[in-house]
């Protein structure tokens, strides 16, 4: 996060693909408990996987989801149209929303619409098909602007991460404070995640649950409900999109703060590296678990 130096070189490897498609497969689940059920069977024979959930739905229906899998697809796999043009992808006209959306459209009422219609758009329960990628990995972007739908005010993002062995009781938790008190979300995304490297790296194995939340009154304190669960379930918040967790919260979320400060007091023992982030959770406060 910019705190133990500057990046000025970065390797990474790139993956050889024949086609610029992806062979999707979308696939309905009516709870949360199918929705576990169907990543267990389906993601290892997948490289892409993830859910879009109903975090408005309730009783026996919640946690439904549409589990989104993908494979890059082959020349093979491509009609005789677009295996002349492989590699290109057509240009695609773009919804454009011109103005921002009134706070008062931005209520569980009409959120609950929204993912009715959008959990019923899929009329059959397993629909396989061919994408372009980036229709496959960016569906937002053919729509511009989509972020006034969420007002003047704007929108955060919360996104927290369970171990695997509590990830259904913890999210379970979650989305029914969700669903109870009425804090949707149009665009709600389930995944999961392999292992950690890092002292502050957020992943950890198990699932992650990404909430796109309007800013309006009472939205804060929900949060800090959030993340009493979260801390709970020995989960985390992703810092790298936070704006307002709390010290105390942070530390018991990042329990191997000190093994990172560690690290940061050898190689910047002046703090010359810091951020608002930083400053505002008191990062480099405590020495050895000692607040200083």
């Amino acid at each position: 996060m910019g705190l133990t130096g500057i990046i000025t070189e970065v390797s990474f490897s790139l993956q050889q693909i024949e086609t610029a498609h992806i062979k999707s497969r979308n696939i309905k689940a009516k709870n949360l408990a199918e929705t576990f059920a169907l990543f267990d069977e389906f993601e290892p024979q997948y490289q892409y996987s993830v859910a879009w959930i109903d975090c408005l739905a309730s009783k026996d229906s919640l946690g439904r989801s549409i589990l989104m899998l993908g494979n890059h697809a082959r020349i093979s796999d491509l009609s005789v149209e677009l295996q002349e043009k492989s590699l290109q992808l057509k240009p695609k006209s773009k919804l454009n929303i011109p103005f921002d959306f009134p706070a008062a459209l931005l209520n569980r009422h009409t959120m609950g619409v929204f993912n009715q219609l959008y959990y019923g758009k899929q009329f059959n329960p397993d629909v396989k098909s061919i994408a372009d990628y980036d229709s496959f990995f960016y569906p937002l972007d053919s729509i511009g602007n989509w972020n006034k739908m969420y007002g003047k005010r704007g929108f955060i993002q919360y996104q927290c991460v369970f171990p695997t062995d509590v990830s259904q009781e913890a999210l379970t938790k979650v989305l029914q404070m969700c669903s109870q008190q009425g804090w949707g979300s149009f665009l709600a995304v389930l995944k999961r995640f392999g292992s950690q490297s890092g002292w502050l790296s957020f992943p950890m194995p198990g699932y992650t649950l990404t909430l796109d939340m309007a800013v309006k009154p009472g939205l804060w304190e929900f949060l800090n409900l959030l993340d009493e669960v979260v801390v709970h379930y020995g989960g985390r918040v992703y810092l790298a999109k936070d704006a307002r967790l709390s010290t105390d919260s942070f530390r018991k979320m990042y329990p191997k703060l000190p093994q990172w400060l560690e690290v940061k007091s050898r190689i910047d023992p002046d703090n010359c590296f810091s951020s608002a982030l930083s400053q505002r959770l008191q990062m480099e406060s405590i020495r050895e678990g000692v607040l200083v």
